[in-house]
């Protein structure tokens, strides 16, 4: 259905303008035109609208009910207008509008705040979510997310997507103090120790796995 050419933001403006001021001379002092200017528009929206929006047998005039649903609606459409002039005013169109980011818990609590306050000046909207490299890797598939920061180099494997390093870390095995640790023999020096590591599901967690199992260290434990 084509939009009819009187029914518009003034119109309606105009309209919602009647309905609070109850007479249309009141409604052309207070809009700035005249009342003839007022009447015409209301007809005109009403021819728009096929429907009689005001009972002129009363007075003050009262809205009939198809007035009183398009009254509703008005005050909502014109309400949103305000808000999109408002929004173009104030957004800053050299930054992306929208950016949702995906990282390990691991990152969000120690790089988080860093990150966070850096990617803030490049968007105007910014979400961070947080989890398991496995389901970031589903969520950039599906375009749920837009970045994902990962220790998983493999995240993604598509042509569609490309993956940056941004830093390198390395691993450390922590001891009790004063053990006696040959770096060059870690497989026999760690062997007796209880293993704390990260759970297989994590990225870090699974590339730690395939780690031990190659020293032959990888044992039953969480």
């Amino acid at each position: 259905m084509r939009i009819p050419r009187n029914f518009n933001i003034r119109s309606l403006e105009i309209f919602v303008a009647v309905v609070r001021c109850k007479d249309m001379k009141t409604t052309a002092e207070k809009i700035g035109i005249s009342q003839s200017t007022v009447t015409q528009c209301i007809a005109n929206l009403e021819t728009s609208t096929k429907a009689k929006l005001f009972d002129r047998t009363t007075r003050p005039m009262r809205l009939t009910h198809q007035g009183q649903y398009l009254f509703k609606r008005a005050e909502m459409i014109l309400s949103l207008s305000v808000g999109t002039i408002r929004g173009c005013m104030s957004l800053d169109f050299g930054l992306i509008d929208t950016l949702t980011v995906a990282m390990l818990d691991s990152v969000l609590c120690t790089a988080g705040p860093d990150i966070v306050r850096e990617l803030s000046k490049l968007t105007n909207h910014l979400t961070i979510t947080s989890g398991f490299s496995t389901d970031h890797s589903r969520c950039l598939q599906d375009r749920r997310v837009d970045v994902v920061i990962s220790s998983d180099e493999g995240v993604v494997e598509e042509p569609t997507f490309a993956s940056l390093p941004i830093l390198c870390e390395p691993y450390m095995a922590v001891v009790p103090r004063g053990a006696d640790i040959n770096i060059d023999d870690m497989e026999n020096c760690l062997g007796p120790l209880p293993l704390i590591k990260l759970p297989r599901r994590s990225a870090d967690g699974f590339k730690l796995e395939q780690h031990l199992c190659r020293m032959g260290m990888l044992r039953d434990a969480g």
